[in-house]
C-alpha cells in the first residue's frame, strides 16, 4: 500500500539532502524505477513505513534507509538502527508485493547508508549479516563507486551489483571460439570479444578486499579521453587484452577433433587447441590484469569492434600480480624523443608531424639560438646532459597551438599557411627571432644553460606559453606576426624581474625547481604575464589572465558582505550602514560615492561595494557579533590572536598582489598559511550559513 499525505513532521534539510545525494548516485549509475528523498513515500503492509530511497534492476528492488549525521544515535553503535530497520523489513516486503510498480520484483536488497566516515565496527557488520541481511554502504563506498563511475559510467553499476552477490538475470553463458593452450600449470585461452560484453562481467579490483587490488595502476582519465579519440579515428589495437577467470568460475572448453594427420608445426604437436569457451555472464566473473584503459576507453565511444583477449584460468591473485608487475616493468616505453623525432619523418602533413619539424627547424645551424641545444636523435649527436628534449618544446607547441588556424579559438594565426613547408617556416622562424632577442637581452642567464632557466626543459615550455601571449597581442593589435618591437616592449620587463628576483644560484635554482611540475611552469608563466602588464604598461597584455587567488579573494568578498548584512540588518535595520557605531564612516562615504559616480544610487546597497580590507574592518568593529563565529571551538579559530594573524595575512596578500608589486613576492610557507586561513574562514562561514538554515 502507498500512502502519498504529507507526515506531520517533515524531514531536516540535512537529511532530505543526503537522501537527494543517494537518489542521484542511483540515477547517474541508470538504475530502474528510482524514488525518494522526499516525506511522501511510504511503502508498507499493514503499516505503512517512511522509505528514504528506493531503486530496481532487473528483478531485484534496493531499499535504502538513510541515516545523516544529525540523526545518528550518539554512540556510533549501528545495532540500535539495525535492529530498528530490520524489524520494519516483513511489512515493506508485503508493501512492495502490492505496490504498483515495485511488485514485479521478486528479489529484495536492503540497506543501511551513513553519511559520515564511520568506522564500521566487525560487530556492526557481523549483526547486519544475520537475517534478514542487511547491506551497509559508508562514505567510502559511495566515493569509490563514484570515483568509479566517472571512469565507467552506467558500466559501474555492473560491479557495484558484484559486490551485492546479485547475478544478471539472464544466466545464459557466454560462448565464443577460442584457442587453448597451457601454460604451465593453468589453462590459457585466446579469443576475441565485443568490449561491450566484456565491460559488463570484467573489473580491476574488488573495493571491499584491498588484497586484490595491490597490483592495480590507477586509471588515467586523460588516457582514456586519448584512447577513446583514438578509436573513434577508426584506430585499432592488435595487443591483447590479459585476463583471469574469478576462482570457482564454471569454465568449460569443448574443444574440436585434432587433425589425423599433421606435421611438426599442427596444432596437436604444439599443444594447441581450437574449440567453443564458455563461461558464466555474471558480474565480475574476471579480472583484468593488463588493458584496463584499453577497454574502459570504449565507454567514452560510440564504436565497438572485437579486441583480442588472452584469458587464464585458476590464475592465483599473486600470480596475477607478478603477470602485472612483469609487464610493466619489462615492456620498456618507446623513447618520447625518439617518437617525436620519428613523427617528422613518418607522419610530416600530421598535426605531430608538423610540429617536429617546425622544432627541429630550431636546430637549424644557420636561423636559431638552438642550434646544438636541443636533443634530437636522429641528427646522430649523442644526448648531452645540458641538451633540451625535443620531446618538451614539442609539446610545448602543441599546447599552445601554435600551428593551428588560431591559437585562441578567436583570431586567424598569421603565421599559419595551407602549405605545410610555408607554415612550418613561418612559425620555426619567428621563434628563432624570440629566442635570438631573449639571448641577448639576458645573456648572462642564457650562458648559464641548465643552471639557468631558459635552456632546460621547464623554463622553455614557460618561454614558449610567453611567446604564445606576445603573438596573441601583437594579433590583437594589427593581426601581424610579433615585430622586433613587439619583443622589445613585452620581454624587456623580464631583464628587471631577473635581476631582482631571481638573482642568484639558489633562487635560480628553486625557480628550475617550480617548473619541474606542470602546475609550477603554468604559476610562473602567469606571474610573468602579471608583471610584465604593470612593466610594459599595457593592461591588455596575456588577455583575461588574473592572479591564481583572485577567484578566491572575490569569493570570500562576497561571502563576508552577504553575512556582514545579514547580521547588521537584522540587529540595527537597512540603514546600519550609516551608524557610525557600527562602520567607519570613511568606508560608508567610499562605498557611496562608488555608486553615485557609476549612477548606481538606488540600484545597488552600499554594502555591495564592500571590498576585503573593510570587511574586515567592520567585522572588528563588531566583534561582539562576529567573534563567535570565526573562534570558537568547532571549526574556528581557537583564539582571537590567531583569527586576527589571519586577516591580517589574507589583508596583507590581497593588498600585495592587487599593487601587482615585483619587489614582495609571495612566499612558499605563505601561500600554504593562506590556503589554510582561507579554508578555515570559508568553512566558518558555511557552518554558520548551514547551522541557520535548519
Amino acid at each position: 500500500m502507498v500512502n502519498t499525505e504529507e507526515p506531520t513532521q517533515g524531514k531536516k534539510k540535512s537529511a532530505i539532502k543526503f537522501e537527494e545525494k543517494i537518489k542521484s548516485f542511483l540515477q547517474s549509475l541508470e538504475f530502474n524505477d528510482v524514488d525518494g528523498a522526499k516525506d511522501s513515500l511510504r511503502i508498507g503492509y499493514p503499516k505503512e513505513h517512511q522509505i528514504d530511497v528506493i531503486a530496481g534492476w532487473e528483478n531485484t528492488v534496493f531499499v535504502f534507509e538513510c541515516k545523516s549525521a544529525r540523526e545518528f544515535n550518539t554512540t556510533k553503535n549501528l545495532k540500535k538502527d539495525l535492529y530498528e530497520f530490520r524489524g520494519k523489513i516483513p511489512e515493506i516486503e508485503e508493501g512492495l508485493k502490492r505496490h504498483p510498480l515495485y511488485k514485479n520484483y521478486n528479489n529484495y536488497r536492503y540497506i543501511l547508508v551513513v553519511n559520515e566516515k564511520v568506522v564500521l565496527r566487525p560487530a556492526d557488520k557481523e549483526y547486519a549479516n544475520t537475517k534478514p541481511g542487511i547491506y551497509l554502504w559508508n562514505e567510502d563506498f559511495l566515493e569509490y563507486y563514484t570515483n568509479l563511475y566517472s571512469y565507467l559510467k552506467p558500466y559501474a553499476k555492473y560491479d557495484l551489483l558484484g559486490e551485492m552477490g546479485i547475478r544478471p538475470l539472464d544466466q545464459e553463458p557466454m560462448r565464443i571460439p577460442a584457442f587453448k593452450v597451457k601454460f604451465g600449470d593453468v589453462n590459457m585461452y585466446t579469443f576475441v570479444i565485443n568490449p561491450k560484453d566484456l565491460l559488463e562481467v570484467a573489473y580491476v579490483a574488488r573495493r571491499e578486499k584491498a588484497k586484490e587490488r595491490y597490483y592495480q595502476r590507477i586509471i588515467d582519465k586523460e588516457r582514456l579521453n586519448k584512447i577513446a579519440k583514438y578509436i573513434e579515428a577508426d584506430g585499432k589495437f592488435p595487443n591483447n587484452i590479459i585476463i583471469a577467470f574469478k576462482d570457482g568460475a564454471n569454465v568449460k572448453f569443448r574443444g574440436k577433433e585434432p587433425y589425423t594427420t599433421y606435421n611438426n608445426t599442427s596444432w596437436p604437436f604444439l599443444g594447441i587447441e581450437f574449440g567453443i569457451l564458455e563461461f558464466p555472464k555474471d558480474y565480475r566473473s574476471c579480472w583484468i590484469i593488463d588493458g584496463q584503459h584499453r577497454l574502459y576507453a570504449f565507454v567514452n565511444t560510440n564504436k565497438w569492434f572485437n579486441m583480442p583477449v588472452t584469458a587464464f584460468e585458476n590464475l592465483s591473485i599473486e600470480a596475477q600480480g607478478r603477470f602485472f608487475l612483469d609487464i610493466n616493468k619489462n615492456q620498456k616505453p618507446v623513447d618520447s624523443d625518439l617518437l617525436w623525432d620519428l613523427n617528422g619523418d613518418m607522419i610530416p602533413s600530421e598535426k605531430e608531424g608538423i610540429i617536429s619539424n617546425v622544432v627541429k627547424g630550431l636546430n637549424n645551424e644557420n636561423s636559431s639560438s638552438l642550434f646544438h641545444k636541443v636533443y634530437i636523435p636522429s641528427s646522430g649527436i649523442k644526448k648531452k646532459k645540458e641538451s633540451i628534449k625535443l620531446s618538451a618544446i614539442c609539446i610545448a607547441v602543441k599546447k599552445r597551438r601554435l600551428i593551428e588556424k588560431s591559437t585562441n579559438g578567436k583570431n586567424l594565426n598569421p603565421l599559419f599557411e595551407d602549405d605545410l613547408q610555408k607554415r612550418i617556416n613561418n612559425i620555426s622562424g619567428s621563434l628563432s627571432d624570440y629566442f635570438f632577442y631573449l639571448k641577448n637581452l639576458l645573456p648572462g642567464l642564457w650562458e648559464l644553460g641548465p643552471k639557468g632557466l631558459i635552456i632546460t626543459n621547464g623554463g622553455i615550455s614557460v618561454m614558449i606559453g610567453l611567446y604564445q601571449k606576445i603573438l596573441e597581442r601583437s594579433i590583437s593589435k594589427n593581426g601581424k606576426k610579433p615585430t622586433e618591437d613587439d619583443f622589445r616592449l613585452y620581454l624587456s620587463p623580464l631583464k628587471e624581474i631577473f635581476n631582482k628576483e631571481y638573482n642568484n644560484e639558489n633562487k635560480l635554482k628553486n625557480l628550475r625547481l617550480r617548473c619541474t611540475s606542470e602546475g609550477g611552469k603554468s604559476e610562473l608563466l602567469v606571474e610573468l604575464i602579471l608583471k610584465i602588464k604593470i612593466l610594459s604598461g599595457d593592461p591588455h597584455f596575456g588577455g583575461d589572465v588574473e592572479d591564481p587567488h583572485s577567484n578566491e579573494f572575490k569569493e570570500l568578498e562576497q561571502k563576508l558582505r552577504e553575512l556582514i548584512n545579514s547580521i547588521l540588518l537584522k540587529k540595527f535595520g537597512e540603514n546600519w550602514m550609516e551608524d557610525d557605531n557600527r562602520v567607519p564612516k570613511d568606508i560608508c562615504q567610499r562605498c557611496s560615492k562608488y555608486l553615485k559616480e557609476h549612477n548606481l544610487e538606488g540600484k545597488k546597497k552600499p554594502y555591495t561595494q564592500l571590498t576585503l580590507g573593510p570587511c574586515f574592518s567592520i567585522i572588528r568593529k563588531n566583534e561582539e557579533l562576529f567573534r563567535p563565529i570565526f573562534v570558537n571551538d568547532e571549526t574556528g579559530f581557537a583564539s582571537n590572536v590567531e583569527f586576527d594573524a589571519a586577516i591580517n595575512q589574507i589583508t596583507r596578500i590581497r593588498n600585495t598582489q592587487a599593487s601587482h608589486s615585483i619587489e614582495v613576492p609571495v612566499k612558499i610557507a605563505d601561500e600554504a598559511r593562506l590556503k589554510l586561513n582561507l579554508d578555515q574562514i570559508n568553512q566558518c562561514i558555511n557552518d554558520f550559513l548551514e547551522k541557520k538554515n535548519e
